[in-house]
């Protein structure tokens, strides 16, 4: 069965829908998703680098354990690579969670890419910006007025692995010639 994935409210009412905002995923299922492991995210929300997403459920109100949505899996997961490169954990920790719980002025929906285009994350000093690559001259004014470094990330393999990590299917609103083009490539043996 294919699955779409929703974060519109309206939207998810259909059969095979998935809503990235649904409760239903442990930190175990979210460690094993993203690659970092269960006692950091613990320790990430024990000093306040993550906090609850909009429609997370905390231990105490399940009586059992935290369960955190698609989106903030996939918030996990930005901020885990970037963590790894060095970027530190209040900023990554702003700019994953914009990336999941907001949209990006009707272009983007929250926790999903730029239907068209490549989806990035730039990082200056203590900003950031989600950039839609198709937008070249957007990224070389930002690389030329640079006056020191900047840091570029492409979105797409962190919440790609994520989504397959948690089973939740590819990004409806990603074109198929895009998704193809993104497979790896096998030789041919003849």
């Amino acid at each position: 069965m294919h699955q779409s994935i929703c974060t519109n409210v309206d939207g998810c009412k259909g059969a095979g829908m998935i809503d990235l905002r649904v409760p239903q995923f442990t930190i175990g299922d979210v460690s094993r998703a993203t690659g970092v492991a269960s006692e950091t995210i613990r320790s990430w929300y024990k000093r306040g680098i993550l906090v609850l997403g909009p429609s997370d459920v905390s231990a105490e109100e399940t009586g059992y354990a935290r369960r955190l949505s698609g989106a903030s899996a996939i918030a996990i997961g930005i901020i885990g690579r970037l963590a790894g490169m060095g970027v530190p954990l209040e900023l990554a920790s702003r700019a994953a969670n914009g990336f999941a719980f907001t949209g990006a002025d009707g272009e983007r929906a929250p926790a999903l890419l730029f239907p068209e285009g490549e989806t990035l994350l730039a990082i200056k000093g203590d900003r950031f910006l989600f950039i839609n690559a198709n937008e070249a001259t957007l990224l070389s004014d930002i690389l030329s007025a640079s006056d020191g470094s900047v840091c570029l990330l492409d979105l797409f393999p962190i919440v790609q692995g994520v989504r397959d990590g948690l089973k939740l299917g590819p990004d409806p609103l990603e074109p198929v010639s895009r998704r193809m083009s993104r497979q790896p490539r096998t030789k041919r043996r003849g």
